[in-house]
């Protein structure tokens, strides 16, 4: 654990002086014995390699933006999820590696390498007893795939995943000893959250009974929807898009991704809006202009029901 974050869990507070949680850029945290979480947000200063022992556990990674050059023993895992920004390709991406025996965990790192991501090593005792055992059941032909020596998943992050990570990385205000506890709520949403989008369904896409010709006709109209984020776009032109009936499509994108399509693209614009913040410190108001609100108040409100954070402490962090 960071000195940082050790010292926030630990330091006896008043409630008047409740603030910014110091979340450092990278770290490691035990929230539970078998339940490990580490988080990085930045650059990399130089060139490095780290390595680590595993065995008996699952390893789960949830990759925002960067890259990242893993190695579970002989199994190569490489995660691109690129960068946010108008220009560029943004696609959050999970994996998960399990391990039964003992082997060598291994990060390459150079110079430069940015990442934000945050991941979970939960041991298979922590998991029998907190959360699979007869409530999940290892009967199903989903947690069999799990008893294998470095089973590897990887699938496109769900916007529920997106936002959980967002919080873990930028926690809002809290009591130190309550720190903790909000950080492992995450993390457990964040587990369950693989469980149903990127474990127990992957052998059977596309989910919820949506046809696989219009999984992808979906995920193509998503990454559509992304790069015309900033236009204002009514459900017939966009549905016009896709080639279908307004209610086939509000019906199909519920299928494929969990949410509605102004759902989407709110959440795609707040994503933009935080980006511009984090990264080029507009304004409160320039920000709510980006994600389509013409009221602060409006937009701040979604904003800090989509991230667990204001528009404010984000600058405020910015800005140190």
């Amino acid at each position: 654990m960071t000195k940082a974050l050790r010292s926030s869990l630990h330091t006896p507070f008043s409630h008047s002086e409740v603030g910014p949680i110091p979340i450092p850029n990278q770290g490691h945290l035990l929230l539970q014995p078998g339940l490990g979480l580490y988080f990085e947000r930045g650059a990399k200063a130089r060139d490095a390699v780290r390595k680590a022992n595993l065995n008996n556990s699952i390893s789960l990674v949830m990759l925002l933006e960067g890259e990242l050059d893993l190695r579970f023993g002989s199994q190569q895992l490489k995660l691109n999820a690129g960068r946010g920004g108008e220009h560029n390709a943004f696609s959050p991406t999970m994996a998960l590696v399990t391990t039964n025996q003992d082997e060598l965990f291994c990060r390459t790192t150079r110079q430069g390498d940015f990442s934000r991501r945050v991941s979970l090593n939960l041991s298979r005792e922590w998991l029998e007893q907190s959360l699979c055992g007869d409530a999940i059941g290892y009967t199903s032909a989903a947690a069999a795939q799990l008893e294998k020596h470095l089973c590897t998943r990887q699938w496109k992050a769900s916007i529920r995943a997106c936002e959980l990570a967002e919080q873990m990385l930028t926690p809002p205000p809290l009591p130190p000893e309550l720190v903790r506890l909000y950080l492992e709520s995450r993390a457990l949403d964040l587990f369950l959250d693989a469980w149903s989008h990127g474990i127990s369904d992957q052998h059977n896409r596309p989910l919820r009974g949506i046809s696989t010709r219009n999984y992808y006709r979906m995920r193509e109209l998503a990454s559509w929807l992304k790069a015309n984020a900033s236009m204002h776009l009514s459900l017939e032109e966009i549905a016009a898009e896709a080639n279908m009936a307004t209610a086939t499509l509000q019906r199909h994108f519920r299928q494929a991704h969990g949410v509605s399509v102004f759902e989407f693209l709110q959440h795609t614009r707040l994503e933009k809006a935080r980006l511009a913040l984090q990264r080029e410190g507009i304004s409160v108001s320039e920000a709510a202009d980006i994600a389509g609100y013409s009221h602060t108040a409006s937009f701040s409100a979604a904003f800090k029901r989509h991230f667990g954070i204001s528009p404010k402490q984000v600058l405020n962090r910015t800005a140190r």
